[in-house]
This record gives C-alpha cells, sequence and structure tokens, in this order.
C-alpha cells in the first residue's frame, strides 16, 4: 500500500529555512536519458520511414520517458510547473541529505514538446516557406500525433506512480483551487488530476487523459485528497529522519 501525502508549499518553504543552510543543496546527478544519440537516432528512423512501416511507441517512450528505475526513486512528487525553483530546491534537499532521488518528471525525462515537435515537423506539416520554415500544421493529424505522445508520458507517469513507495503533492495556488465552483479542491492542471487520479486508483483499471493543443480554456478538475496524509514542515522532518521513509536511511 502507497503512502500519499499532502503538502502546502508554504509548509516546504519553511522546511528549507530550517535545513542546515551548510548542507549541500546543488543538483542531484539526475540523467536525462533523451540524450544527444538518442534524439538523432530517431530522427534517423523517422527520415527513413515509409508508409509500410509501424513505429515503435515503447521503443520511442523510453528514449524520452524511461521507467525502468526501480532501484533508484522511491518518492513521487506533483506539482506545478510554475513551482519549478521550489520543488527542484525541495528535492535537492531530500537527495543530498537522505541520499534519495525524488522522482520529478522534469528533472529525469525530456520535454513532451521535443518529442511532439520532432514528430510534427515530420508528419504533420501541410505548408513551409521557401526557406523551409513551417508555416502550417495539419490539424488532423496534430491532433493524432499529440493523442500518441500524450499516452506515451502518461503510461510512463503511471509507471513511475506505481514504482514509487511515497507520492507527495504539492498543494499551492499554482496546483490547487480550494473550494472552487465545482467542488472542495480542484486543480486546472490535466496532468496533477491525472496524477492523483492514479495515485487514489493505482490498482484499478485506468483511464488515459489527452490534453489538447494550442490555446486552452481554464478547465476545473476534482481532486479526491481524503486519502492524503497532510505534512507540515515538522512532520516532514520527523517522517526524513524516521521509520516511515526507512529506504532512505542510511
Amino acid at each position: 500500500m502507497k503512502e500519499k501525502y499532502q503538502i502546502d508549499i508554504t509548509e516546504i518553504q519553511k522546511w528549507l529555512q530550517d535545513i542546515n543552510p551548510n548542507i549541500n543543496a546543488s543538483s542531484y546527478d539526475y540523467c536525462k536519458l533523451g540524450d544527444d544519440y538518442s534524439l538523432k537516432h530517431l530522427k534517423e528512423v523517422f527520415d527513413s520511414y515509409n508508409d509500410t512501416q509501424i513505429l515503435n511507441g515503447e521503443a520511442i517512450k523510453e528514449i524520452f520517458f524511461p521507467t525502468k528505475f526501480k532501484d533508484i526513486f522511491k518518492i513521487f512528487i506533483s506539482h506545478s510547473g510554475v513551482d519549478k525553483e521550489i520543488v527542484k530546491k525541495f528535492a535537492n534537499k531530500i537527495a543530498n541529505i537522505y541520499n534519495q532521488p525524488c522522482f520529478v518528471d522534469w528533472m529525469v525525462w525530456d520535454n513532451i514538446e521535443t518529442l511532439q515537435k520532432i514528430i510534427d515537423e515530420k508528419f504533420c506539416v501541410s505548408r513551409r516557406d521557401e526557406k523551409g520554415n513551417v508555416l502550417t500544421y495539419n490539424y488532423n493529424y496534430r491532433n493524432y500525433t499529440t493523442a500518441h505522445t500524450h499516452a506515451m508520458l502518461s503510461m510512463a507517469l503511471l509507471d513511475m506512480i506505481d514504482q514509487c513507495d511515497i507520492c507527495i503533492i504539492i498543494k499551492s495556488p499554482n496546483s490547487t483551487l480550494t473550494k472552487a465552483n465545482f467542488g472542495d479542491i480542484t486543480t486546472l492542471s490535466p496532468w496533477i488530476y491525472e496524477e492523483v487520479s492514479y495515485m487514489n486508483h493505482i490498482e484499478k483499471t485506468r483511464q488515459l487523459f489527452s490534453e489538447g493543443v494550442g490555446q486552452t480554456p481554464n478547465i476545473s478538475h476534482p481532486l479526491d485528497l481524503r486519502g492524503f496524509k497532510v505534512l507540515t514542515a515538522d512532520k516532514l522532518s520527523t517522517l526524513l529522519h524516521g521509520d516511515t521513509f526507512r529506504f532512505i536511511d542510511k
């Protein structure tokens, strides 16, 4: 059974302030596996593609969103991308102090937009200028490729949540809305909505969520955080030093 926690970003800020400033806060040695060789190889595969072939979606996913980390990551952090800087400090502090890296998607994986751009510029361009610059994409083709790339990322996130023993959602004005029109706690982020749903239903049948492209409206999704234990700065320090996080102890 996974442990699920929710913590307000102000409590993280307080915790970071209380940590000994002499402790190294440099970036943990995370490895982004979407390296130049992999990207070059992927482009070569796309360039040689013809209509009789079928691209290997699993192989593409493993280049951009590898999930074979069972011995590395035990803590999954769900958060708003707007809060990147404090999330990075939070994850790096835990890694530096306890030698336990937290899984933060953008710190480990390449960006989905990189993959989307490579695919779209190969398969979805409908018009270019005289210099070869893209002017327009085919709407239907791009919807198709977007569905595939977002499905790859969705399944990779599910794999990582399934591997981790601890799941933490960081609540902030950027990630959650309190007492919005459609429930007590909601989010405008389809990814946070998806991640929390996976955390709550990890052993149940899963469904994918595909985010649209282009200009999108604000759409609120309910977040069921009733099973998430509330963390504070004091409780966080106790947990990190205690038996609950035994896999962190060295």
